[in-house]
């Protein structure tokens, strides 16, 4: 799996996933509502933070790979 299929495939997931959180945010109670939209920020960033590192680690991973043949 290539380092661009990799982030279209995590994007995708992340799309998802915050689309199905948005929904449990907005179904939720007023009171914790708010709450619960810094959690999931919060959380989402996170994940997108940890993507990028993922990313840029297979990106070495495949620049280090290439180099030695």
């Amino acid at each position: 799996m290539s380092c661009l299929e990799f982030l279209m495939f995590s994007l995708t997931a992340a799309i998802t996933s915050s689309i199905s959180l948005l929904y449990i945010t907005c179904a939720s109670p007023p009171v914790k509502k708010y709450a619960n939209r810094n959690k999931i920020r919060n959380s989402f960033h996170k994940f997108i933070f940890s993507l990028i590192i993922l990313a840029s680690l297979l990106e070495k991973k495949n620049n280090l790979s290439s180099t030695s043949t």
